[in-house]
């Protein structure tokens, strides 16, 4: 069964329409003395966010790192295999992936030498693992998988030592105060509640959130946290070869934050998440300014025209990686990537000021879809995909109607992060002359691919259902 949709009539959003919808620095100001349901929802981030249910996750994550490492030696690889990302700090979320790296000797750091360890192991990790998919397209290749046992879902690479310095610099922030990992998990359930992580999309990934969660922290007076990079006095160098070259940064900051005073600061989960939507959707001026928790203190901005990255749109947003800076976290976030970001801190605001934390943080009632998209060209059909995908959960083909050597996004769509990861593992296989490259997608970003390109939908459950 199929439809074909045509394009969306084209929104125009001018620089300065910000203000005329209401969001970005110059909208309506909301003060934390309106927020009257504070203690309610506090009561609620209390019930949740429990010690017990952390400790349940570490162990999960703890076992699958063992099973992994297991593999590794297996496959002739003398190197420990460590944890960074979420799981290496307070930010650890029910059911979140989980960052693992090779931390061993290897001859060539450079990407194409990543792929090539990587490559071996792929073998090694389809014995234990499911749904082992190479994804070496990024700049830092990493192969992913599913680990049955624990139900946790695994990125590997290898030598990302910059990545795990990131962490440990994350997670002394989460040691400096014990508000900072349940804020940060209350905001990174958020943007996975309004599907507002993703790099492809046009919008941030989890890491640049917490980067902006801290950088608020900072901001405050008396603020939360310190800057702790501020704080060190010797280097700590770190090489890292993401641009094609070796490169040394220096990853200095306070670790023993034992020693520091506890924050003055006094207000409560909830008054921080409130104030972290309402600082960084009504407040922060995105045209002029940068998050930068290397700089930041409390009553300082940043102006992001001085520091490294140089970049021609001046209402691209700057979001700084720490130590790689060279790094912009937002440099891939589009137009209207935030202008969703800002929308839903818009929303949260006023949800919040009702006590409706659910709406906020989740988990939705709403039946939600997962999507993948790739590049096809006119020669691609859906029912070449539909066999590619057999037995996936596959319910849709969203096929953009192309002309003679044009290419465009496709988008699949599946009933369950199930099977849009047994999808997944399709990556790197050939439609024809295309290479598939899956990337994890949403249904935004398809409204979004229907402003420049009219779909033709085929319906596989409706197609089904007639047979």
């Amino acid at each position: 069964f199929s439809a074909v949709q045509a394009p969306a009539p084209r929104s125009h959003w001018p620089s300065e329409s910000r203000r005329r919808y209401g969001y970005g620095k110059g909208s309506p100001a909301v003060h934390l003395q309106d927020f009257q349901s504070g203690p309610l929802l506090d009561a609620y981030i209390s019930q949740k966010y429990t010690t017990e249910i952390q400790e349940e996750e570490y162990q999960k994550v703890c076992q699958v790192l063992q099973r992994t490492q297991a593999v590794v030696h297996r496959a002739g690889f003398e190197g420990d295999v460590v944890t960074f990302g979420s799981s290496a700090t307070g930010f650890k979320s029910v059911g979140s992936d989980v960052d693992v790296a090779y931390t061993g000797h290897v001859k060539d750091r450079s990407p194409a030498g990543q792929v090539k360890e990587l490559s071996q192991l792929v073998r090694h990790l389809k014995e234990e693992f499911q749904d082992v998919t190479p994804v070496f397209g990024s700049k830092i290749p990493v192969v992913k998988f599913y680990d049955p046992i624990t139900e946790l879902e695994v990125d590997f690479c290898i030598k990302n030592d910059l990545g795990i310095r990131n962490s440990q610099l994350l997670d002394a922030y989460c040691r400096c105060d014990p508000r900072v990992p349940v804020l940060g998990r209350l905001v990174k359930e958020w943007t996975k509640t309004h599907e507002l992580v993703g790099v492809p999309d046009g919008c941030l990934n989890s890491y640049a959130y917490m980067i902006m969660m801290i950088h608020y922290l900072q901001s405050l007076y008396p603020p939360v946290v310190v800057n702790l990079q501020e704080l060190a006095t010797e280097p700590h160098l770190v090489k890292d070869a993401k641009w094609g070259v070796d490169v040394q940064w220096d990853t200095k900051f306070l670790n023993e934050v034992e020693m520091l005073q506890p924050s003055d600061n006094r207000m409560s989960n909830a008054e921080l998440l409130f104030g972290f939507f309402t600082f960084f959707g009504r407040q922060f001026d995105w045209s002029q300014n940068a998050v930068c928790i290397r700089c930041n203190a409390s009553g300082r901005s940043i102006n992001k025209f001085t520091l490294q990255h140089k970049f021609s749109d001046p209402e691209q947003w700057y979001i700084e990686d720490p130590f790689d800076l060279r790094h912009n976290l937002a440099s891939a976030c589009s137009a209207a990537g935030r202008r969703r970001i800002l929308k839903a801190m818009h929303v949260a605001t006023s949800n919040l000021l009702s006590a409706k934390l659910k709406e906020v943080c989740g988990p939705s009632d709403e039946r939600r879809s997962y999507f993948l998209k790739c590049k096809v060209d006119s020669t691609v059909t859906a029912e070449v995909m539909e066999e590619i995908f057999q037995q996936c959960d596959l319910v849709r083909i969203h096929l953009p109607v192309l002309q003679g050597p044009q290419n465009g996004q496709a988008f699949l769509e599946f009933d369950s992060a199930a099977g849009r990861r047994k999808g997944h593992s399709r990556n790197g296989g050939y439609v024809g002359s295309i290479q598939l490259q899956l990337m994890q997608s949403s249904k935004f970003a398809l409204e979004e691919a229907m402003e420049d390109f009219t779909f033709r939908i085929t319906d596989l459950k409706l197609s089904r259902a007639f047979q």
